[in-house]
């Protein structure tokens, strides 16, 4: 029987139980629906987005195994980017990763709160900090707001609590990153590291794969940082998961390198698993790949450059392009 699924790119705001109006549903699935085109294993797709013959030749070139295109039918069997149960609710949660690096004995930094007036009474005592607030279920820096000296308090609670509705609220001070990078483990597949790309206000930008047999982050990582991702991974089977994304990432603390083994987990589809299932169908023989998501398509066009591919079709806002890249600097030039 045919498996029909629907993207559901508002992920977060359906575990936060939080209501968008269906206008603002449409947009955000629209923009993105096409990965689910490119992602392998979707037999059937309640499009929500009309695509171009030229464009799903293109996708098809890329991924041979192009799901149906049922259109925007009433039924379908289940969502594609995640699932909305109480379980994977729990899994989702950045309580849950919270709670896991305490039992785990991981380094802690954040501090987790359930009420506002709490969060105001803590910030309001350290003044001369940078802080990062999170809620429960931000995403790509959306729910992720940074209090910085001098910024008016109540204003920023204000803004804060706008967004935050019912969920918990993390707290952490703001750490000099030098590197963000996730690893994704599961019963299926082997163990992946890639480095992913971050603005400043936490905004996704892409993935770096290391082609190379000796991967550079793993030479970052001792075997004590392989186990304990390890480590991870056995607890959140415990409670369900058959595969999770762990976010990590390395930090200057006055000169010495130092890694932050979980900032958080996601236990369901994600950019970077898109990213690296691009990477091994393009069989690239160059030591690196690039997956970048860029805001530029309506100031220039990224599609005319000849070192990289366009993947996103043209009613995208964002343009989403891969590239292969002989050298380290090659690479990280294609995220500028």
């Amino acid at each position: 029987m045919e498996i029909v699924e629907k993207v559901n790119f508002h992920y977060e705001y359906q575990l936060a139980k939080r209501q968008l109006p269906e206008s603002q549903i449409l947009k955000i699935n629209r923009e993105y629906e096409y990965l689910a085109l490119l992602w392998g294993d979707v037999e059937a797709l309640a499009n929500q987005q009309k695509y171009t013959h030229k464009y799903l030749a293109l996708c098809e070139k890329i991924n041979p195994a192009l799901p149906k295109l049922k259109g925007s039918v009433e039924k379908f069997d289940k969502y594609f980017w995640g699932n909305i149960s109480e379980n994977f609710t729990k899994l989702n949660s950045k309580t849950t990763s919270f709670d896991v690096a305490r039992e785990l004995g991981l380094e802690s930094i954040e501090k987790r709160f359930e009420d506002t007036r709490e969060v105001r009474n803590y910030l309001s005592g350290q003044p001369s900090t940078t802080y990062i607030l999170r809620t429960e279920f931000s995403v790509s820096g959306r729910g992720v707001f940074i209090l910085r000296p001098g910024d008016d308090l109540e204003n920023f609670m204000a803004r804060f609590e706008k967004e935050r509705g019912q969920q918990a609220v993390l707290v952490s001070p703001y750490l000099n990153r030098v590197k963000d990078f996730s690893v994704i483990l599961s019963d299926n597949y082997e163990e992946i590291i890639y480095e992913t790309m971050v603005d400043t206000q936490g905004h996704f930008r892409g993935v770096l794969i290391d082609n190379d047999q000796v991967n550079s982050l793993r030479a970052w990582m001792s075997e004590e940082d392989a186990e304990i991702f390890r480590a991870i991974f056995k607890r959140y089977k415990t409670m369900g998961a058959n595969k999770i994304q762990i976010d990590s990432f390395f930090y200057d603390k006055g000169g010495e390198l130092k890694i932050f083994h979980l900032a958080e987990v996601n236990a369901r589809k994600t950019m970077g698993e898109m990213a690296y299932r691009l990477f091994k169908r393009s069989h690239s023989s160059q030591p690196y790949f690039s997956f970048v998501m860029s805001p530029e398509r309506k100031k220039k066009k990224p599609h005319e450059n000849l070192d990289r591919t366009l993947i996103s079709p043209e009613t995208s806002r964002h343009a989403l392009y891969i590239s292969e890249h002989e050298n380290e600097s090659a690479a990280y030039k294609s995220f500028e």
